[in-house]
């Protein structure tokens, strides 16, 4: 039970993140500083991050619940 809420805390972590990259895009800043890109990898890293923390927390309780 314990490394299924260590996943969705990480789960929720990387949503925060991913959210914030999202917004930050297109900001006056990122667009002085040429770093859009870098923002959109860092933005499409976290949503995976994301995505696979959220697979292995279920992976995890499903397999608790197996055995």
């Amino acid at each position: 039970m314990t490394t299924t809420i260590k996943w969705v805390v990480l789960c929720i972590m990387f949503a925060i993140v991913a959210t914030w990259l999202y917004t930050v895009i297109d900001s006056a800043w990122s667009q002085e500083n040429n770093a859009s890109i870098w923002i959109t990898i860092l933005f499409f890293l976290s949503a995976v991050a994301t995505i696979l923390c959220g697979f292995n927390a279920v992976d995890k309780e499903d397999s608790m619940l197996r055995g």
